[in-house]
């Protein structure tokens, strides 16, 4: 019997890289990374974002960049801006004196205002992410907001289109999902309307808590402009790519395995966060948070009360996410 286990538990891994990610609210999180830094590139020539679709590599490796911007992110009360925007509880600040606001919510992610450098609110928020995150998964929102430049109403369109694997110049990204959402606007500014349509692609996965990479297309309907092409992606000195997961890897210990009701976690160097089991269909059955663990402390679960079988164990620490398989008898 343990046999079988073993056998179906390698088998599941070999096919891990087909299974469908699923990011949770608590996995896409400003506040979970204080600063992060972006390399930002603005084009009017063309920059093709892929295809959409399931087992998707996207190669962006050899785009590199060298202008950058530095991100902050902040709650709400706390920010000197805050008082402005009443439902905001995030605010994502830059190097360049840019601020935007957020309402971040266990369901969705709204945009309610935004500082730059004077202030615009939105009445009606625009709706930038519902939570959990899947493929496929669409979405329509109208949004209005004023301020000291004008008006803008219009509607969003939302759709995660593909899943896959995604390479920048910081490295290679796996469980990577994209959001393909359609902003259609009509800003009013100085008595004139200008007609928008603005395409945004943001790559993200579960556990990076910001966008990995965007690109944003904005074309001005009633003009003759061409479009603009804005393209971002994470430096090398944010986040963990799969190379540093490697390593991660293998500081993280878990026994026995096979297990029964109870199962230890060894993390190194690591202190541990929060530790989540997975069944093969991707469902999760616990999770614990770690508050208080220093690194190295070992960290046991028990009375686990799940069916023989295998799991995934996901290990947040505060260097990068760890997964583990291990096998209940």
């Amino acid at each position: 019997m343990k046999r079988a286990l073993l056998v179906a538990c390698l088998s599941a891994v070999a096919g891990l890289s087909q299974a469908q990610p699923v990011i949770e609210s608590a996995e896409f999180d400003y506040l979970a990374v204080p600063n992060f830094d972006c390399k930002n590139f603005l084009s009017m020539t063309a920059i093709d974002p892929g295809p959409a679709g399931a087992d998707v590599t996207w190669d962006f490796s050899s785009r590199k960049l060298v202008a950058g911007i530095r991100y902050t992110a902040a709650a709400c009360p706390g920010d000197s801006d805050c008082g402005t925007f009443a439902t905001a509880n995030q605010v994502l600040k830059t190097n360049i004196s840019t601020k935007v606001f957020f309402a971040k919510s266990a369901t969705e992610l709204n945009q309610v205002g935004e500082f730059s450098p004077s202030s615009f609110s939105f009445s009606d928020p625009m709706k930038m992410l519902e939570f959990p995150i899947a493929y496929n998964q669409a979405y329509s929102d109208n949004f209005f907001g004023s301020g000291v430049v004008g008006m803008r109403s219009g509607s969003v369109n939302s759709i995660i289109d593909g899943y896959g694997t995604l390479k920048t110049p910081a490295g290679t990204y796996y469980n990577v999902l994209r959001q393909k959402l359609v902003e259609n606007t009509v800003a009013l500014t100085s008595g004139q309307a200008i007609q928008m349509r603005i395409t945004h692609y943001y790559w993200m996965a579960a556990n990076q808590h910001h966008y990995i990479m965007s690109l944003i297309v904005n074309e001005t309907i009633n003009s003759s402009a061409p479009p603009v092409y804005a393209f971002s992606y994470v430096s090398p000195e944010s986040g963990t790519s799969i190379e540093d997961k490697e390593t991660l890897a293998a500081t993280v210990s878990l026994y026995p395995n096979p297990a029964s009701s109870s199962f230890t976690i060894k993390t190194g160097h690591l202190a541990a966060k929060a530790v989540t089991v997975y069944n093969l269909l991707g469902q999760r059955m616990l999770q614990r948070a770690c508050a208080g663990k220093n690194a190295g402390a070992a960290l046991t679960l028990d009375n686990l009360q799940l069916a023989p079988g295998c799991y995934f164990v996901k290990i947040d620490t505060d260097k990068g996410i760890v997964t583990k398989q291990v096998v209940i008898r």
